[in-house]
């Protein structure tokens, strides 16, 4: 939501030719049909406590989603690691939007490791 979806929003379009597989950015509180357990979900929230994303989470605990947590705290970590999904730590005291690289990074990293992507220079 908000200032968090942005880096979801440049890498969609930044991989746009690349990925052989759907790169969906979801803003509201529900996610789409098709994810499943095979399905990899980053949850990003900055404050780890927006609304929308936590009922997102929820849901992908539902269909058994793999998920990748972004945030600086909040109740998204704590249910991520409760759930034993990775849980990437963003710094404390920036605005959203003046954290893009933080949000945008991990995830281009964790798609490289994961061969869903070629390195890039």
């Amino acid at each position: 939501m908000g200032g968090s979806a942005i880096g979801g929003d440049l890498l969609s379009d930044y991989l746009a030719d690349e990925l052989s597989i759907p790169m969906v950015v979801i803003r509201g509180y529900d996610i789409p049909k098709f994810v499943d357990e095979n399905s990899l979900v980053f949850a990003v929230s900055y404050s780890g406590n927006t609304e929308e994303t936590l009922s997102a989470l929820k849901r992908c605990l539902e269909v058994k989603a793999r998920v990748i947590a972004l945030t600086s705290g909040g109740k998204l970590a704590v249910l991520s690691r409760e759930n034993n999904f990775p849980v990437i730590k963003v710094p404390v005291g920036i605005q959203p939007r003046a954290a893009i690289s933080y949000l945008f990074f991990p995830i281009l990293k964790a798609l490289k490791r994961l061969g869903l992507i070629k390195e890039r220079s």
